[in-house]
């Protein structure tokens, strides 16, 4: 290291020490040595804080400090500056601390010379300016390997570490001062240490780079894909003497690969399952460059016989308009919906779908992107429904005028049958009037038959109109006292028969929607049903009220009358079916017409029973959002 002229600054408290040294230093030409003298510490810091110094020598016991406390004080003032202590004593203890002070050099008073010292401030320059260099080197390397976006490591033969970045620590998930000086499989699974160690051994033992992919697993079963460069670093006899390498940590990479290849595995399933037909065609030709597994199957085609060819080479929409036309309608409106076309299969078979069209970039080229449904059934079935609907229309139109002529015959029926039934109670009657004292009771008992049979007449003639006619009336829709209908029922029967001992149990605020004269009629046949059945009881009792069913919430009568047979439920409400026994009077036709009238309000009804155990009807009603 040349300088046109160096600057020391001498520590000493002996004038005469001083003033040889400074005679040594000023004789010496090249290079020329300007000297500064202090015989304090504190005034050679002084001068250190105001001035720069090439190099400094110290004397180790100056009057204000002693020892290497004074070199100690002076390095830290001047870091960079290199510096030479003297000494009056040959102590090698001393000198070995001072050169691991980061003092550069040891002087004997006694043995110096003008050559030595020269010497010795020359190389102690060299040695500092080597040092800084060597530390500015490694403050560099140290901060290329801080922001270094890889991994980095140096391993000595035995595949120790020596060395790794942060980002090695990283990847481990432990810092460095844990796994220094440890080898692999010290603190990763077996796996994992012998892939690594086999390169690392395959770099030592080729003496080259190697350039590979490692699939790092650590304990905790954290994975990271690494693509490793390993390369040897040779010793002073240019055989390797350590291994070191560099990584990218590519496991985010790796795993995005991954998510991509799987949703492009799912779009490819979507585009070949979805239930319609996809083509992608080119914009220009029509040349079909993908056609989805739907679109092969429904057309007969192999891929291979359609990749390449053109939509009108497959007869892909045969009526569709003029191309020119459609391709205006796409550039305009970017895209077509539900336009019905018709295509051939390549056995010739006819489908009818609807085009939905689209414009799309592909490969940098324009394309369409056609989807069709296929609604050859749908079609078919539509015109199968028209088909049906007409007929349907027509046999409505002949079951009104069967209805109509039903309903003319069931009055004229019951007229007619009407007639000669009052003409018989009519003689019945006289003849109760007339010859009843002449009767004996067999001929009473004879009487009275017959007379009560034509009231049993009379009254089933009176069931059907009601039966017939409950099929055929549109029920009004209007809030309705479903609790206020029940107690009409019952006062009217307790009216009827004031010597039952019936307990009615009435729910108060029930209401439905629907018409208040067909609803009276389901609540006089239900309740009257539970008030003659309750008869044989001491003491009879009938419930009305509503619950919760699963998600309805059905209305219900319940008595405690002598109940039926499950087996027998679906009998209930068949015209004439009567599953009680004779002991209770009925036509079988109350039940049936209750089913009719619920079933014209949209609801059902059923009932559930047990003999000896009562009976329960439910029924529902059509639900309402709100009433107009």
């Amino acid at each position: 290291m040349e300088a046109s002229t160096i600057k020391v600054l001498v520590f000493e408290d002996n004038p005469a020490h001083a003033a040889m040294i400074q005679e040594m230093l000023t004789e010496s030409r090249k290079p020329a040595f300007t000297v500064r003298h202090v015989r304090y510490l504190a005034e050679g810091l002084g001068q250190l804080s105001s001035s720069a110094f090439d190099v400094i020598l110290i004397d180790l016991g100056l009057p204000d400090s002693q020892g290497l406390a004074t070199a100690l004080a002076v390095r830290d003032r001047a870091r960079l500056t290199p510096i030479v202590v003297m000494t009056a004593l040959d102590n090698e203890e001393i000198a070995l601390k001072a050169l691991q002070l980061d003092i550069q050099d040891y002087l004997v008073k006694d043995e110096i010379t003008g050559n030595l010292l020269k010497r010795s401030l020359g190389y102690a320059m060299q040695r500092k300016h080597d040092t800084e260099a060597l530390r500015q080197s490694e403050q560099r390397f140290a901060s290329f390997m801080l922001h270094l976006p890889a991994a980095a490591w140096i391993k000595d033969l035995q595949g120790r570490y020596v060395y790794a970045n942060a980002e090695e620590d990283r990847i481990f998930s432990l810092p460095f001062s844990e796994y220094l000086g440890k080898r692999d499989e010290e603190f990763l699974p077996p796996a994992t240490s012998r892939q690594l160690r086999a390169n690392d051994e395959q770099v030592l033992a080729d003496g080259e780079s190697l350039q590979a992919i490692e699939l790092l697993r650590q304990a905790d079963g954290i994975e990271h894909h690494l693509i490793v460069s390993k390369f040897p670093i040779p010793g002073p006899d240019g055989r390797p003497a350590y291994v070191a390498g560099i990584a990218l940590d590519i496991t985010e990479r790796k795993l995005a690969e991954e998510q991509l290849r799987k949703s492009q595995n799912e779009l490819a399933k979507i585009f070949h399952g979805v239930p319609a037909l996809i083509l992608v065609s080119t914009l220009k030709e029509g040349r079909i460059v993908d056609i989805n597994q739907t679109a092969l199957q429904t057309l007969g085609y192999r891929r291979d016989e359609v990749i390449g060819r053109t939509v009108t080479e497959i007869r892909f929409g045969d009526t569709l308009p003029d191309r020119a036309v459609m391709l205006q309608m796409l550039q305009e409106q970017g895209s077509l919906q539900n336009y019905e076309i018709r295509f051939s299969g390549k056995g010739g078979q006819a489908f009818i779908g609807l085009l939905s069209a689209d414009l799309i970039e592909f490969d940098g080229e324009p394309h369409i992107l056609s989807l069709v449904k296929d609604i050859t059934l749908a079609k078919q079935a539509q015109q199968q429904v028209e088909l049906l609907n007409r007929q349907l229309a027509a046999r409505a139109v002949e079951l009104e005028e069967a209805n109509r002529e039903l309903e003319a015959f069931n009055y004229t029926a019951a007229h007619d049958l009407r007639k000669p039934l009052s003409t018989i109670n009519g003689y019945c009657q006289i003849i109760r009037e007339l010859c009843g004292d002449l009767l004996d009771e067999e001929c009473s008992n004879y009487l009275q038959s017959a007379y009560d049979g034509t009231w049993r007449m009379s009254r089933l003639i009176d069931a059907l109109l009601r039966f017939s006619q409950a099929s055929r009336v549109e029920p009004r829709r209007e809030r309705v006292d479903l609790s206020g209908l029940a107690r009409a029922v019952a006062d009217e029967l307790r009216h009827a028969e004031p010597a039952r001992r019936v307990r009615f149990l009435i729910a108060e605020g029930i209401e439905g929607v629907g018409d208040a004269d067909l609803l009276r009629v389901v609540l006089a046949n239900l309740i009257g049903n539970a008030w003659k059945y309750t008869g044989t009881r001491e003491e009879a009792v009938i419930e009305f009220g509503v619950t919760q069913v699963g998600e309805d919430r059905p209305y219900f009568i319940r008595d405690n009358g002598p109940g039926f047979s499950m087996a027998d439920a679906e009998k209930l409400f068949i015209p004439f079916q009567r599953v009680a026994g004779n002991e209770f009077a009925g036509h079988g036709i109350g039940l049936a017409t209750v089913e009719r009238i619920i079933r014209r309000h949209g609801g059902r009804i059923w009932a559930e029973g047990e003999p000896g155990k009562g009976a329960t009807f439910y029924f529902t009603l059509r639900k309402y959002a709100a009433l107009g």
